[in-house]
């Protein structure tokens, strides 16, 4: 496509001082009907560096007819899609103005090129924390005008903000439900005496627990009931911990890294389940460790694992290692993007907006990976996509990294 860019300064009228506009589209006067898919991403770009921004259309004057503004034309010609390309315009008394803006867009000029586009396949969020905001929806259509939830709700802000729109009602525990209330409990679970309680006070529950909770709680009671001390494979603190150490609180032991391990004495009676939240990656390694130290430890079955965080974590990394740059959607100072960035290492990059991507970040990168995180704008890897499109022509394809139990 390289051959078919062409960068060419037309006029147009409609253009206000001091103010820029981004083109929605616009029809060349050789090319015909140029798409601009680009637009929101240059729009964003400009914005962010403090221009004042609009986007919309005007005319393209050509074959000699003259407007008060000047436009900025690129386009290029897509053996799929035709023409495509982006314009932007600014007041025609502007030099200043109008050099500013050539510059900035000839960044962007520097990046178009055809590029793969790798998807990281897999929802944001477990299967366990989508089963409870699908628990949440049902019991809001069967005509519940407040329904309280019990833990966090595994959804994009977007989502979760409509929720509580329509009646929903976060809580960290039962007992701050009033008598007679419906009560959604999420993938965590709660303990066995909230619940009593609970159903005392006429709260209606629907369990939406995890049943890689559910059982590693069942696990940690049975190895605590026969006087083991249970060790948790896991990270203090995380609510799935919390979960099962609830169990059995004055039985258990938490370990986070093999340094844990090695500080606990040796001797007998000593059990160990991983957390359903850990990467089994990083859970073998402290059994491993667990099992030097005590050579007869029991572990709860492996065909009660999770593997779903583990296979998240991998698709990053093989995703990270294929693609020249990562694209991490969600708040940079999410906690969960601030993980994935880590593991997606030295080539990622967090994207809360369009506006967050540099043409710096594109330069040379035939690849480029796109990971969403669960805090991440419902439509951001969608406007990314359709962004990405205008820069070049693209080819997605998803990569997944998938465990499954056999039978």
């Amino acid at each position: 496509m390289g051959r078919s860019i062409w960068v060419e300064w037309f006029t147009t009228s409609g253009v206000s001082t001091g103010e820029v506009v981004v083109l929605e589209e616009f029809r060349h006067p050789r090319r015909g009907r140029v798409r601009s898919p680009a637009r929101a991403l240059i729009a964003a770009w400009l914005r962010r560096r403090g221009l004042r921004v609009r986007r919309g259309k005007l005319p393209l004057y050509g074959d000699g007819a003259q407007g008060d503004s000047a436009l900025l034309c690129v386009s290029y010609l897509d053996e799929t899609h035709g023409a495509a390309g982006f314009a932007v315009a600014v007041p025609g008394e502007d030099a200043g103005l109008r050099a500013m803006v050539e510059s900035m867009v000839m960044a962007w000029v520097s990046v178009l090129r055809t590029r793969r586009v790798l998807l990281a396949g897999g929802e944001p969020w477990c299967v366990g924390g989508r089963r409870v905001v699908e628990l949440v929806e049902s019991t809001l259509d069967d005509g519940a005008e407040l329904v309280h939830v019990v833990g966090d709700l595994a959804a994009s802000p977007e989502r979760r903000v409509a929720l509580r729109e329509r009646g929903v009602v976060p809580v960290t525990a039962l007992d701050e439900v009033p008598d007679g209330a419906r009560v959604v409990v999420g993938a965590a679970g709660i303990p066995e005496e909230q619940r009593v309680k609970a159903a005392k006070r006429g709260v209606r529950i629907v369990d939406g627990t995890c049943p890689h909770i559910a059982s590693g709680k069942a696990q940690v009671r049975r190895y605590a009931e026969r006087g083991d001390a249970v060790v948790l494979v896991g990270q203090r603190g995380h609510a799935s911990t919390e979960a099962l150490s609830g169990q059995a609180p004055d039985a258990t032991l938490v370990v986070e890294t093999t340094a844990d391990v090695e500080q606990m004495r040796g001797g007998d009676g000593v059990s160990a389940v991983p957390v359903p939240s850990m990467a089994i990656g990083a859970v073998v390694p402290m059994l491993a460790a667990l099992r030097r130290r005590f050579p007869k430890l029991p572990v709860q079955h492996p065909d009660q694992w999770c593997y779903q965080t583990q296979d998240r974590l991998a698709t990053v990394r093989e995703l990270a290692g294929t693609a020249d740059v990562v694209f991490v959607l969600g708040p940079p100072e999410s906690p969960e993007t601030v993980r994935l960035l880590d593991v997606a290492a030295s080539n990622a990059v967090a994207v809360g907006g369009l506006g967050d991507i540099e043409p710096s970040y594109l330069v040379d990168v035939g690849s480029v990976g796109v990971v969403v995180g669960g805090d991440a704008s419902e439509g951001l890897r969608g406007e990314l996509l359709t962004a990405l499109g205008g820069l070049g022509p693209v080819a997605v394809s998803e990569l997944r990294v998938q465990t499954r139990t056999m039978d």
